[in-house]
Formats: structure tokens, sequence, C-alpha cells
């Protein structure tokens, strides 16, 4: 019998909460624009954590800048992790990651209030979970305080961190008054996470809800072209030794491997430039170049690094340019739980939705804890039009208030040990 239900208030609770997140870092074009360890940032998790406090969670900020609203209602016992982040890319949507955290707090306080009047006895304490720098757009890596959390990152590693303007991760946080000295809350039983699509799926099926099975491999690296600085007019062009030529000439090589392989099997993107010394008239003599691909098989990823350390030879040899690979990162294909899978199927078929299965291309919080050991769980709701990472990204409210209510019987099962493996993660 399900009894976990969120009243028409909390459900308008949900919308009110999102739309006063919304409004901090608002940008002209109707998006956001918070990205970690800012001034913005910090308002919209003050504004999470003064609702969680009065709704009686405890507010912890651990070492990395990840934020809990903890309820410990069986001390000793394993948490369930619920929620996602408030960091933003630049200039983008309202929706990525925000709606995650709404839902998880609006369905943390409902669950909380079942209990407390006696309708339900859970095997685990919940915590409401604020990932610090998710995107990686100010701080890389992505998934910075989720790694740290479950120990794929250390946490020196973490907080010696440097935006582009080579402020520390650490000193950022220290700024703002988010480096913490919480523990967080330990073992962890299982996650639950819910996220935009960020892809058109739902909305093509006319279902409000997806259930993840598994992320995309995918393949990211850094590259530096080290050229010669020269005037633009006074040197000659071909003793030229133009780092911006052979980096252009990469990203246009890069993009044209998709066509190498079927169709939709292969993403590659160039995102991140940054040339020296940028003026004019100066032939730039260092561009550094941030490059990812993404494929749900891992045998397209191989075939992209050969051909990418061959492609770097080629323009080396034609340019003259020096070009190191400063590093590669691999994400192999990440298979989420089975039966957190279940989990949210069940819990949608209870209140009435129908689901689909899809893959996530994107990476996400759940998955670096899902690396680790820790049973997860990532459901999708429907994203206008597919957009993300831009102003215009969009979720109705109807949508958002079918994620409240399917991730609030989510997670009462999953307090309740739907996820429980043989052994608990520490």
């Amino acid at each position: 019998m399900q009894v976990s239900s969120p009243t028409a208030g909390d459900l308008e609770e949900a919308i009110r909460l999102h739309r006063e997140l919304d409004a901090i870092g608002a940008t002209a074009g109707g998006g956001i624009d918070r990205q970690e360890a800012t001034e913005d940032h910090t308002r919209s998790r003050t504004v999470i954590a003064e609702w969680l406090s009065a709704r009686g969670f405890e507010v912890r900020v651990d070492a990395i800048g990840n934020m809990f609203g903890v309820w410990e209602h069986t001390p000793g016992a394993p948490y369930v992790l619920v929620g996602s982040h408030l960091d933003s890319q630049p200039c983008a949507g309202r929706f990525d990651g925000i709606s995650g955290v709404v839902c998880a707090a609006v369905a943390g306080a409902v669950v909380r209030r079942e209990v407390e009047a006696g309708h339900l006895t859970p095997r685990h304490n919940v915590a409401v979970v604020s990932w610090c720098n998710e995107e990686g757009a100010r701080f890389q890596p992505a998934l910075l305080g989720s790694s740290v959390y479950c120990g794929l990152l250390p946490l020196e590693e973490g907080l010696a961190a440097r935006d582009r303007f080579g402020v520390r991760l650490a000193d950022a946080l220290e700024s703002v008054g988010f480096r913490g000295t919480d523990e967080p809350p330990r073992p962890a039983a299982a996650v639950l996470e819910l996220h935009a699509e960020q892809g058109v799926a739902l909305e093509q099926a006319g279902v409000a809800v997806g259930v993840v099975t598994h992320c995309w491999s995918t393949l990211k690296w850094r590259l530096i072209f080290h050229g010669e600085q020269a005037h633009t007019g006074g040197w000659p062009m071909r003793s030229r030794k133009d780092a911006l030529l052979a980096a252009a000439m990469f990203i246009v090589a890069h993009r044209a491997l998709c066509e190498d392989f079927p169709e939709g099997t292969l993403r590659t993107a160039a995102a991140w430039i940054d040339v020296q010394p940028n003026s004019p008239n100066v032939v730039p003599s260092q561009v550094t170049l941030q490059c990812d691909a993404r494929s749900d098989d891992e045998t397209v990823l191989a075939a992209v690094r050969d051909r990418v350390r061959l492609t770097i030879a080629e323009i080396a040899e034609k340019t003259g340019v020096e070009i190191q690979v400063e590093r590669f990162s691999d994400r192999q294909r990440i298979p989420l739980n089975d039966q957190g899978q279940q989990v949210i199927r069940d819990a949608a078929s209870a209140v009435g939705e129908q689901t689909i299965d899809l893959p996530t291309v994107a990476g996400h919080d759940c998955l670096a804890l899902q690396q680790h050991g820790v049973p997860a769980a990532l459901m999708f709701l429907p994203s206008t039009g597919g957009i993300a990472h831009n102003e215009r990204e969009h979720t109705s409210d109807a949508d958002l208030q079918t994620g409240v209510l399917v991730l609030t019987e989510a997670l009462r099962r999953a307090a309740g040990g739907a996820l429980d493996q043989r052994d608990v993660q520490g």
C-alpha cells in the first residue's frame, strides 16, 4: 500500500521553491548562470539549507563542499542519499540539476512526515544532497564532489582543482563559507537522483518518467598546442608555428570522425579552448583544448583514441607545432543497479505513471557512487525539445510534480531497503 502521499500543498511548494531558485543568477535569456562557489551558487544553496532546516533536517557541509540535509531516524543505520546539484554551466537552463534537488527536498520532507506519523518504519536514514561542482564548468573534473565523497578522487586533489584564473576550489569554497568540516552521512545504502532527460525520448513516447539503465562510455582529453609567437604581418607564412591553426585543424578532424562510424554511434565535441596570448596581430603561441567523445560501444572509443593519436602526429608534422597530450580519461559504460531500476518502475506504477527504459549519454553524480558500488537509481523527466545546457531548457510544472510523486514513492521504498545489497559501502 502506498503511504507516502505528497499533498497538493507539497506539489505547489515544489513549484514555489523551484521558482525561488530560478530567480538566483537569472540571465536575460530566461536561464541561469550559477557556477560553483560563486555568490549566486551560494545563495541557491542557502535557500535549500534554510528550507531543510525549517523542516527539521540537520544541514551538514563536508570538506569538499557537498551539502547534506540529514535526517537520522535510526542512529548508526546507513543512509539513502537523494538529490542532485545546484551549480550550472554559463548561461544555462533552470532545470539541469536544480529540479533534482527541489524534488528530493520535498520527497525527503514527505517521507519524514510519514515516518513521524507512524505510517512507515524505514531501515535506513535519509540525506538530501546538493553535490559540489557536478558540471565541471568552473573547476575540473566534473562530478567532483560526488567523486570525493565515494573515494574515486582524493580530497586533496579535489580541493587543489583550479579555475581558468588560477583560483583553487579550496579557496573559492572558503571565500563563500562552504568549505565545511562536517562529517558526511555514511555509510551509503543507496543513492537516488532525478534529472531532466536532456533528450527527446520521453517527449516522443508521451511518457513522463524515464528509467535509466546505463551510461554511455566517455573519453575525455586535454591537448596543449605549443607554437611560436610572432607578428601576424611581419612573419612569413611558411615560417609560422601557429598554435591556433593546429588546434583548428584538430577540431575539424575530430568532428569528421563521426562520419566514419554508423549514424548515432559516436558523439564528439571540442568545447573548451584557451588561446595565448590571444592578442590582435600576434600569431598564437599556445592553445589548450579540451575534447570528448561518447559512445555506447567501447570498441568505437578505442578506435577513436587510436585515430586521435594519429591525427595529432599528422598535424604536428604539417604545422611544426608540438602537441602535448596533457591527459586522457576514460569513463567506461556504467550499468545502473537492477534493483534501482525496478524501484523507479514500481514507484511510477504506484502513482499511475508509465515508464520507458533509456540510457544516459551525460554523466551524473549518482554514476560516481554506482562505480564505487553504491546501488544507484536514476530517473528522467521530459526535456522540451531535448534542449539542455541552454537558457531555453524547459520541463513543465506538471512533469516536475510527477517527479515529486514518483521520487517520494521511490525514496520510501529505498529507505525500506529495496535497493539493499549484501555489503553496504563504507
